[in-house]
């Protein structure tokens, strides 16, 4: 197989993605193993060109598709189904039916009339294990509404070669005719033979391995049942003579026949140059040339930081010379991973560390030592395994190592902090909120580090109508209960005596004891954590939300997670879950899903920084700190321009606002509602309704006994600590 000739990317517009890139690889494979949601016989039509070879060198192809659209049609069975609430005697009725599902729904078609050509090739292909298929239906997931099916939607599959050589691809077509040559449809082809694509390769395979061997939990996995396999072997033709490939390559003429309208990507990707920067982006990039090739990146969320150091990596590259890129999450190393291939095609030596990446700690010594004879190397780190031990006795450090840091700002914390001590010669740091919130020793380093700030600034208000959208900001008053209220009162009594005992700097400012924070913590949780958010919540999505929009609810915990979603179920509103606890596969299917469909996300706090979902256009925010930048990380993420999307001209913030309307409010209970109503006035500063938010935010000041002056300047001394942790 030569992978030199392997496209990047493939499209149809009336061409053939079969034809251009499955039939050349099936003409030289020998096997070939698919997952895809639809799956019909008339495919073949599509694999015309390889018939000989996959019937004269034992080519094996293996097909995982889904079940629900062959039961579509069956009303029989799926009245049987859904009367059905037994899970093994569901099992045992599927497979009563699954040679009617095969042999009548997948061998023909409902023109077909005669023992042709075609299904005598299929029957053969079965008949001697050549080709086999398999079927995924649903388990019974009692989180979701009873009429909520989810559907076995995954379109990837891979070859292997006979020098064990593979090539792994995913896109958006189905194992159809139409999918494969006439549909508008589009493939991502990644090989193991081609700098850079292997790991990506090894994810495609392990997926689709696991999903074969019926690992996926989610999934029934049906296989054809022995008698079914007898008839098709009976009826099949006896020996390869007796299958005709001559009529059927007269059959399917027209589709070996090049299209005119036909448009691939030929190893080539769109051609970026820095004239598609933006002024503020030529602007800093200039600035950081003239600070030595070192500086922080302070720009909006969404102004397209990615975008800028990718330019500065390729002008460090043009060298031939190392960078290394670290980054706080795996979602943040794919997102750098695309926008490479995307920006940088030619650079594909790419090593991965971190995540399910395992193999790094043998290449990381040699693919970061300097050399002017090799091809440039990127190494994108998840920030856990690049402040290792292993991860920082192992690399090769100096003046040829370029050092990009994505939301630099975590680098600043004791866990990470390490990774300061990376000696590496240009430096480049990306936030849009460089300064850590009251930690200066964090911070310092950071600035340290990086040699400053670079100019300009770009801020939010600069960046809306530019990077982002305009937006619409409704605070909405939540009421501590009456439990919550004498807890809070208790906590902040406790956290006064603590206070009191607590050692002062030069400044007479509290140096909080680790027993103090604590507490601080404790207490900022009745409000993240108050039980009227709950129903509050609810209210919000019923009346607003709108089936085809993406609305993000930013929770505190999971058990929250748990009780919001019940109580949006008992509102007939389906919710998915989003938080680092989950699989790897779970979260990856929850966040394509969402991404491609919309819908209703509860997430925590993993998807606040870098992540790019620029189709959502309402959040809600119901767990909020004092912490600027965990907010501004939230807005920006709901005000990205979708690109896909041209409809998406308004992005929606609802925020919970937690204060009282209690008479007897006393000091500490104040002090919430001023933290709380700062950050109010903070997200309604650019705000498209800016006034009404002025309005609303005054009422309910006055009615915590407050005016805004006090919200502006707050008179009450609080200790204020970081109080989350990323779940």
């Amino acid at each position: 197989m030569d992978h030199s000739a392997l496209n990047y990317s493939y499209y149809n517009e009336g061409g053939s993605i079969a034809r251009d890139f499955l039939v050349p690889c099936l003409k030289q494979c020998t096997s070939y193993r698919r997952l895809t949601y639809s799956f019909s016989s008339a495919v073949i039509q599509s694999w015309a060109g390889s018939f000989a070879h996959i019937v004269s060198n034992d080519v094996k192809i293996e097909i995982l598709c889904d079940m629900s659209t062959i039961l579509a049609s069956d009303e029989q069975l799926l009245t049987a189904l859904e009367n059905s609430k037994n899970e093994v005697k569901k099992r045992e009725l599927i497979n009563s039916f699954q040679e009617k599902i095969l042999y009548e729904a997948l061998l023909f078609d409902a023109d077909d009339s005669k023992y042709d050509s075609r299904i005598k090739l299929i029957d053969w292909l079965m008949a001697n294990d050549q080709l086999k298929i398999k079927f995924a239906y649903p388990k019974k997931n009692p989180d979701l509404p009873h009429y909520v099916s989810p559907l076995y939607h995954y379109k990837m599959g891979y070859l292997t070669f006979p020098d064990s050589s593979k090539v792994a691809f995913s896109g958006s077509w189905n194992e159809t005719m139409q999918g494969g040559s006439f549909n508008g449809e589009n493939c991502q082809v990644f090989s193991s033979e081609r700098h850079g694509d292997v790991d990506r390769m090894n994810e495609q395979v392990n997926k689709i391995d696991h999903d074969w061997d019926e690992l996926n939990e989610n999934f029934y996995i049906f296989t054809p049942s022995r008698q079914l396999i007898k008839r098709i072997k009976d009826r099949a033709p006896k020996s390869k003579q007796d299958i005709d490939l001559d009529e059927l390559m007269i059959e399917f003429k027209s589709l070996l026949q090049a299209p005119t309208n036909v448009k691939t990507v030929v190893n080539e990707a769109p051609e970026f140059t820095e004239s598609d920067l933006q002024e503020h982006q030529l602007e800093v990039l200039e600035s950081w040339e003239k600070n030595n090739r070192r500086g922080l990146v302070k720009h909006a969320t969404g102004s397209g930081k990615t975008f800028t150091a990718i330019f500065a990596l390729k002008r460090h590259l043009e060298k031939h010379q190392i960078a290394l890129i670290i980054v706080p999450s795996i979602l943040l190393q794919r997102q750098w991973n695309t926008e490479i291939a995307r920006i940088i095609p030619e650079c594909r030596d790419i090593l991965n560390v971190g995540g399910n990446y395992k193999n790094w700690k043998q290449k990381l010594g040699p693919w970061s030592k300097p050399s002017s004879q090799s091809n440039p190397k990127i190494i994108i780190a998840v920030a856990d395994s690049a402040s290792s031990d292993d991860f920082l006795g192992k690399l090769n450090q100096g003046d040829h190592l370029m050092l990009i840091a994505d939301e630099v700002h975590t680098l600043g914390s004791q866990t990470f902090s390490k990774i300061l001590s990376i000696d590496a010669g240009p430096r480049l740091g990306l936030s849009a909120t460089p300064e850590r919130y009251n930690d200066i020793e964090g911070t310092e380093k950071i600035f340290t580090y990086f040699n400053g700030l670079l100019e300009p600034e770009f801020t939010l208000k600069d960046a809306i109508g530019k990077s982002l959208v305009p937006y619409n900001y409704y605070p909405v008053q939540c009421n501590l209960t009456a439990e919550e209220l004498d807890e809070w009162e208790e906590l902040s009594d406790e956290i006064r005596r603590i206070a009191a005992r607590c050692s002062r700097n030069k400044k007479q400012e509290i140096i909080p004891s680790k027993y103090l924070q604590l507490k601080l913590i404790e207490r900022s949780r009745i409000a993240k954590k108050a039980f009227n958010k709950i129903a509050i919540t609810g209210e919000i999505l019923t009346k607003n939300f709108i089936n085809g929009q993406s609305w993000l609810v930013y929770c505190e915990s999971i058990n929250q997670i748990e009780l919001i979603k019940q109580d949006l179920q008992a509102r007939g509103l389906y919710a998915s879950v989003y938080h680092s606890q989950l699989p790897s596969e779970v979260k990856d299917r929850t966040f394509k899903a969402f991404e491609n469909d919309g819908g209703i996300m509860l997430s925590i706090k993993c998807l606040d920084e870098g992540v790019d979902l620029p189709s959502i256009s309402h959040a809600l925010i119901i767990a909020s700190d004092q912490n600027p930048r965990q907010f501004i990380q939230r807005r920006g993420r709901v005000l990205r321009i979708d690109r896909s999307n041209p409809n998406k001209r308004m992005a929606y913030l609802y925020d919970l606002v937690v204060c009282s309307s209690a008479d007897d409010l006393n000091q500490s209970i104040r002090s919430l509602a001023i933290t709380e109503l700062r950050r109010s006035l903070e997200f309604g500063n650019n705000a498209n309704n800016d006034h009404v938010c002025t309005m609303q935010i005054r009422e309910l000041a006055t009615k915590s006994k407050l005016n805004l002056e006090d919200i502006i300047v707050n008179e009450f001394l609080e200790v204020e600590v970081e109080a989350d942790k990323e779940i």
